[in-house]
């Protein structure tokens, strides 16, 4: 790495459940020419949730209907438990999480998808709690 390179690669995963408890966790190495920087930091507890009710908006413009999402030609881009799946490439991260963490099992899909005259991909999940 040159003198002046900067690079920063950064992880972040929550989760939270029907009954709000929540999971936020980060890791982050940061690298400036000489100066490297590792951190990390784990929020475990009650979420509180505020409901508000926005009108649907479509391009910036409001919709006297919901827009509907197609979608089709859905691909499983991972499916499996936290610490077996994403979290199992970086073993220094993994040790950060409970259990209760790494056995959460995430479904994740990508697929084509349109919004009214709009076209492009979307990408969802599903994350269970064991």
């Amino acid at each position: 790495m040159g003198n002046g390179s900067f690079r920063l690669c950064k992880w972040y995963l929550d989760c939270v459940t029907d009954s709000g408890d929540a999971f936020v966790a980060y890791s982050a190495h940061l690298q400036w020419g000489p100066i490297a920087l590792h951190y990390a930091g784990v929020v475990d507890g009650r979420a509180v949730f505020v409901s508000q009710t926005e009108p649907v908006q479509h391009n910036g413009v409001r919709c006297d209907e919901e827009p509907v999402l197609d979608v089709e030609s859905t691909r499983v881009l991972r499916d499996g438990a936290l610490g077996d799946t994403i979290l199992s490439a970086f073993p220094k991260v993994r040790k950060l999480f409970p259990e209760k963490i790494l056995s959460v099992r995430e479904t994740k899909w990508l697929s084509r998808a349109s919004l009214g005259d709009d076209a492009g991909w979307a990408l969802y999940e599903r994350v269970r709690w064991s």
